[in-house]
């Protein structure tokens, strides 16, 4: 069976079937790159070159048969014949990315439907192209697609300059006539300015422990190592088919390669390693302006942000707004050198910031998150305007994927399906855009549908329970609790409504529920619960810190006749610092030993093992009987 790009001149060398020993086809050249890369101007135009039959029709008004394949052979073979200054040829194929629209004829083997959730289980952005064998759930799980295509469309014929280009054809990675139609798409980021949250990181790339090793197999496996590794993953919980639900790890070997085959929920792990351990303090060095080239280092942050001069604005130091400073009694200029440490400043960074009007998930209250979730209304969003960052003042409460989002009109809300399938038609940004705006309805729906999750889940023991899915069959252990809500919420409608474009594998996936819906799950446009979390991640916590404690006492005689009553209040507040000061605030309770793994036990005194922090009395007064 020949492997490689057809050379036309080797047609003419004679083959003898000779069973297993047959001689492979010289027509056949190794041209083919060991590692597919989707970077069509690097290997495009050889690729091209190489596959193009030099000659097919003539300047000939005569006879098109035999006459003109004698003339061909002629040409072949040096001696006469000429191919026409334009031929066309008859077909082409190559590796693209899986697109929405249901499989059209030769676009898949055998006619089967090999869609995925391409921008969530099966993203591209972390593939490799390599793919030792094409077994059934490799196929499923592949981001790619292998394609043949012959001169003539559906809609119009093929010509070279159309698949050299992105010209009005709109052929793209994404798909051909017929399909998406979109030829740029903001997928990722590389943020210039400090997250304010941990889901602030949710496109950064997860990767497998033994990424480090440098060894040729490492190597090889990390081009082609997906294992569980999601297209937006911190933040997020989506279920991957690979794995069982109950299960966050696997074997699944999809390629015929046993060494490719350990499957690991990535996405729920790290998230169970940060959301309660870690935090996004905002404090780092940052640009001057916006689009500006100038820097403001860290130093010069931490001293905006904990100036005790009164005529300063200290909240400028501090891209969360809602973090607030708490020098604990320390000379500001102590605080600053303390935190500008490179090497352990940053661990420091909790002890000198409160949250202003934390908010505890584990609430049943409808109007306490619509109150959350409204209080983003009118928020400044940078988003990008020809390439530069600008300010866009908003009414309404919007979400960006990225920090910087990539247009200034929510698209799918603007346009409906055109802005899904058929791009974008304004000239301005030809692509999906991050941005979603969502309407007064649709937030309180999304506060209604978040109760029910609390119901039907909480209570929430810490944050990354909140934030993961179950790891259990069923709903619950498809997505996140807030993914849910968004869902139920039918705020990603425009993409669900699309019938063709919602997916039922029936391959051979370990959970198929994590399999079904749209496959534009997770796509620019499309909310998930890392672009809410983006935003709130950081005032959001499983308890509450502040308390309203009430006493009673009276004074009777020996008869028990009450002589006098009296009522108090008092608010307290947990506070950072342990009731023995002999352990610093930053020590933990208990700490993961990284050689074993384990969880144990610090060196915490007798007292605050008992006790642990410190309650502070914010307020105390006496009540009077009217008040109780």
């Amino acid at each position: 069976m020949g492997a490689g790009l057809m050379n036309i001149s080797g047609n003419t060398a004679p083959i003898q079937l000779q069973g297993s020993s047959t001689e492979e086809a010289k027509a056949f050249e190794k041209y083919m790159p060991a590692v597919l890369n989707l970077n069509w101007g690097v290997w495009q135009k050889p690729l091209v070159d190489k596959i193009l039959i030099k000659a097919v029709y003539y300047n000939n008004p005569g006879n098109p048969g035999q006459e003109n394949g004698q003339k061909f052979k002629e040409w072949l073979q040096g001696k006469e014949g000429e191919p026409d200054k334009d031929p066309e040829f008859v077909a082409y194929y190559g590796v693209s990315v899986k697109w929405g629209k249901p499989p059209v004829i030769g676009a898949y083997p055998e006619g089967k439907d090999y869609r995925a959730k391409t921008w969530q289980h099966s993203s591209p952005l972390f593939w490799g192209g390599q793919m030792p064998t094409a077994s059934e759930l490799g196929r499923l799980y592949s981001p790619y697609q292998f394609e043949v295509k012959n001169a003539n469309s559906d809609f119009f014929p093929i010509t070279i300059s159309n698949i050299l280009s992105n010209d009005g054809t709109r052929l793209s990675p994404f798909g051909g006539p017929g399909a998406e139609q979109v030829n740029k798409i903001v997928a990722a980021e590389l943020p210039f300015q400090q997250p304010s949250s941990l889901a602030g990181f949710a496109g950064c790339r997860l990767t497998p422990g033994w990424y480090r090793s440098d060894s040729r197999a490492a190597i090889a496996k990390r081009f082609a190592y997906q294992s569980g590794v999601p297209g937006v993953g911190i933040g997020n919980a989506f279920a991957d088919p690979m794995l069982p639900a109950d299960k966050v790890f696997s074997h699944n070997e999809i390629m015929g390669d046993a060494a490719l085959g350990d499957f690991w929920d990535h996405g729920l792990m790290i998230n169970d390693a940060l959301w309660d351990s870690w935090f996004a303090s905002s404090l780092a060095a940052r640009p001057s302006s916006l689009g500006g080239t100038g820097r403001e280092e860290l130093k010069t942050v931490l001293q905006q942000a904990f100036s005790t001069d009164a005529s300063s604005n200290r909240a400028s130091g501090i891209a969360n707004r809602r973090f607030m400073p708490d020098l604990q009694g320390k000379p500001s200029e102590a605080v600053v050198e303390e935190l500008a440490r490179t090497d352990e400043g940053y661990k420091h960074a909790s002890k000198y910031l409160t949250v202003a009007g934390g908010f505890n998930v584990n609430s049943t209250s409808q109007r306490a998150w619509e109150a959350t979730l409204l209080g983003l209304k009118k928020r400044r969003i940078l988003y990008s305007r020809s390439g530069r960052p600008s300010v866009l003042n908003n009414s309404q409460t919007s979400f960006s994927r990225f920090g910087v989002a990539s247009s200034d009109k929510s698209h799918v809300d603007d346009y409906g399906s055109i802005g899904v399938t058929q791009g974008i038609p304004d000239g301005e940004a030809m692509a999906w855009s991050d941005l979603r705006t969502l309407s007064d309805t649709q937030i309180r729906s999304l506060a209604r549908n978040m109760v029910k999750e609390v119901k039907k889940r909480g209570p929430f023991l810490n944050m990354s329970d909140f934030v993961n899915r179950r790891l259990q069959s069923g709903e619950m252990g498809v997505k996140g609790a807030l993914q849910a809500a968004i869902d139920e919420s039918s705020i990603n409608s425009t993409f669900d409504e699309l019938s063709d474009m919602v997916i039922a594998p029936k391959g051979g996936y370990p959970n198929q529920d994590a399999a079904r819906g749209s496959v534009y799950t997770a796509a620019p446009g499309y909310l998930i619960q890392s672009d809410v979390l983006a935003v709130l991640g950081n005032i959001l916590t499983t308890r509450d810190d502040t308390f309203t404690v009430r006493a009673y006492g009276e004074l009777a005689n020996r008869e028990g006749v009450v002589l006098s009553r009296a009522w108090c209040e008092a608010v307290v507040q947990r506070g950072i610092n342990y009731v023995d000061p002999v352990n610093s605030p930053e020590t933990p309770a208990r700490q993961v030993n990284m050689k074993s793994g384990a969880l144990e036990d610090t060196e915490l005194s007798a007292v605050n093992k008992a006790f642990g922090r410190k309650f502070n009395i914010v307020s105390f007064r006496w009540l009077s009987p009217e008040e109780v």
